[in-house]
């Protein structure tokens, strides 16, 4: 290890010293949060269950994990979640990518991506880019499943679902002001404010995020506003509205080659720029009819334009709409607890998608997807410790594609698939804090847009992907101090896409994931805990040839072996907290006949937060650090070996005000 890392270790051990030690004779302010598996979430099953009581594998990051960490965005929270990989391509904070158990992470095209229940992926690519996920300083907390989850959500999560809520106001009114400053030229600015008065209840903030960036030709500009009003109508009723909008602008260096790479990984090549510009807007009505029935309607509408000037311009205008309509029946049946849900969802986009060669047009056409689907589940417990999930969704997928201009020659095109997609599920506790769980489901795909039209890799024969997934589990809390989550699954997919080696995009006969994932939280004493998460995993084809040949048996590209993430937190009543993780990835190929790899690598974080009330406001202090000890690593590379540095040692310090009234 190298002497200046070394010193630095040094320094932040001793920093955490000393506050523990001056802080030593402040007496314990009474019970600390203990680890459970109590959590409330919603996605795993559409209705509010606490994780130990789901028959999937659920992690839920709350706003209290969120804050203590040194992340800039849901990209960089959730890369500590077990099955998940993921990464910021450009290291803006602008562009990410997400995968769940070793599918191909591009834009996150294979897993549902939701905003308090509005889809946000992407009508032409599936892709949701992380300009368009709302503040961390707005979130109230990240539900993931992993796994197929079709049997509630059709397409797009054939590797799970985030689902992300945002904060509501506080009972008492209130204004917050946050300003940080970090190398690269970089600044955040944040307000905020909300409460409650009778039936009402609002929050609304507004942010600004600039900076320079580490490589040439990478700074940024980020602006976004966002808001939740919620009004009770009666005891039994109340209406929810909530939006956001965001404006990036963004300057993107390309891929380096190994020698420019290994020469100077600051500098910049195939210099291009970004505008980015989305909105959604979202109403949400809840009724309880009885205390056995309840309905909820909630109708949405979403944005997103995109300019990328440059060699190759390309441009889109995505306009979307939808809704979904649910009744939940929680009744006994038979003299069994029962829970009963029927509903359905709809989403509607209209792409207009343009591209050029320089000044040249090349492209010029409009894609309507649909996205129709109706579901059914019901979860019957016949007796006390076991309850069985039994499920199902068919979706019916609908392409209008119309050519204005086309230099290549395509024509206008309607396609349409459908699928029904099963689950079954079974929980059994064992005691109060032990459940064993198993299920098994089936995960549908169809074709992008994107990849059978509008692409320059297009194929319009692509089918749908599909697959069956097998997983068993355990939960379990000891000594109200230990929690542990162990998965182990098995997935069998078909047809699954991807970009062959003649630059067109197919279906691959078979592939494979398998994997165990674990989680475990242990609180040793009063404020003071570690966290430690594994992912040991196998992605591979299994039957996929193009031209003469195979690439059976060889690698998924991006999903590595192994990931772990683990880390030490520690809270004093007198306001002082400090935290550092490590997050390690082993090797992963980058193209399918494993040609070019993205090597393993280690990296810390760490933080430190001091808050105290005074008699006028709430005051925090912060300062964070990401790679620690400034490892020089890459977590993108591309199928030809082009790679994509990413941020050296950074760091944000700042200060937060806040005042209730």
């Amino acid at each position: 290890m190298k002497f200046r890392n070394i010193v630095i270790f040094m320094v932040v051990a001793s920093v955490f010293n000393f506050a523990h030690k001056c802080c030593a004779e402040v007496q314990e302010g009474g019970e600390a949060d203990m680890f459970n598996l109590g959590q409330v979430v919603v996605a795993s099953t559409k209705t509010e269950r606490t994780v130990k009581n789901v028959s999937s594998t659920v992690t839920v990051i709350t706003q209290e994990e969120i804050s203590q960490s040194t992340a800039k965005g849901v990209i960089d929270i959730i890369k500590q979640v077990p099955g998940v990989y993921a990464y910021d391509q450009y290291g803006a904070g602008i562009e990410g990518h997400i995968s769940m158990r070793g599918f191909a992470p591009y834009g996150s095209e294979r897993v549902l991506i939701m905003v308090d229940g509005v889809p946000i992926n992407s009508g032409n690519d599936g892709y949701v880019q992380q300009s368009r996920l709302p503040s961390l300083d707005n979130i109230e907390k990240i539900e993931i499943v992993k796994g197929p989850s079709s049997s509630l959500y059709g397409p797009f999560a054939m590797g799970g679902v985030i689902n992300i809520i945002t904060q509501k106001g506080q009972e008492k009114t209130f204004a917050k002001t946050d300003v940080g400053f970090g190398r690269f030229n970089e600044q955040k600015y944040r307000l905020e404010t909300g409460g409650t008065s009778g039936i009402f209840n609002y929050r609304i903030g507004s942010g600004y995020r600039n900076g320079d960036g580490y490589r040439e030709n990478t700074g940024f500009i980020r602006r976004d506003i966002q808001g939740k009003l919620s009004l009770d109508v009666d005891k039994t009723s109340n209406i929810i509205f909530d939006f956001d909008v965001q404006n990036t602008d963004v300057e993107y260096a390309g891929s380096l080659t190994e020698s420019q790479y290994d020469e100077d990984r600051k500098q910049a090549s195939s210099l291009s720029s970004g505008d980015l510009e989305s909105h959604r807007v979202s109403l949400i009505y809840n009724k309880n009819i009885n205390e056995f029935n309840h309905f909820k309607g909630q109708v949405f509408t979403t944005r997103y334009d995109y300019d990328y000037p440059g060699s190759y311009h390309y441009k889109a205008d995505i306009d979307g709409w939808g809704g979904e309509l649910q009744y939940t029946l929680s009744h006994p049946l038979a003299g069994m607890e029962n829970s009963f849900i029927l509903g359905t969802s709809l989403k509607r986009d209209e792409i207009d998608y343009s591209t050029y060669y320089g000044d040249t047009l090349s492209t010029d056409d409009n894609t309507k997807p649909l996205f129709w689907g109706a579901y059914v589940q019901d979860e019957l417990t016949p007796f006390k410790p076991l309850t069985l999930t039994l499920g199902g969704r068919f979706d019916l997928v609908e392409y209008d594609y119309n050519v204005f201009y086309d230099s290549s020659g395509a024509a206008d095109k309607s396609k349409s698939f459908d699928e029904f997609s099963p689950k079954f599920g079974i929980l059994y506790r064992l005691t109060e804090d032990i459940s064993l769980y198993g299920n098994t489901g089936k995960a549908f795909m169809p074709p992008s847009a994107y990849r059978m039209f509008t692409s320059r890799y297009r194929n319009p024969e692509l089918t749908p992907e599909t697959a069956w997934n097998y997983e068993i589990g355990v939960k379990a809390l000891f000594f109200q101090r230990l929690s542990v989550q162990v998965a182990g699954y098995l997935m069998n997919v078909e047809d699954e896409i991807y970009l062959g080696s003649d630059d067109i995009y197919h279906n691959t006969g078979k592939t494979r994931h398998k994997g165990i994932e674990s989680e475990l939280g242990l609180y040793l004493f009063s404020g003071f805990s570690i966290f430690s998460n594994l992912t040991f995993q196998e992605a591979k084809f299994t039957d996929y040839t193009v031209g003469s040949t195979s690439y059976d048996d060889n690698w998924l590209p991006h999903a590595p072996k192994r990931t772990v993430a683990y880390g030490v937190r520690y809270e004093h009543p007198i306001g002082i907290s400090y935290s550092i993780s490590g997050n390690y990835r082993s090797s992963a190929y980058t193209d399918d006949a494993n040609t070019y790899t993205i090597p393993g690598r280690t990296i810390w974080d760490t933080r430190i937060d001091y808050e105290h009330d005074f008699k006028f406001a709430n005051v925090g202090f912060y300062t964070g650090v990401t790679n620690l000890f400034d490892k020089n690593y890459y977590d993108y590379r591309t199928a030809s070996g082009g790679i994509y540095p990413a941020y050296p040692r950074d760091y944000m310090v700042g200060f937060y005000l806040s005042k209730e009234f």
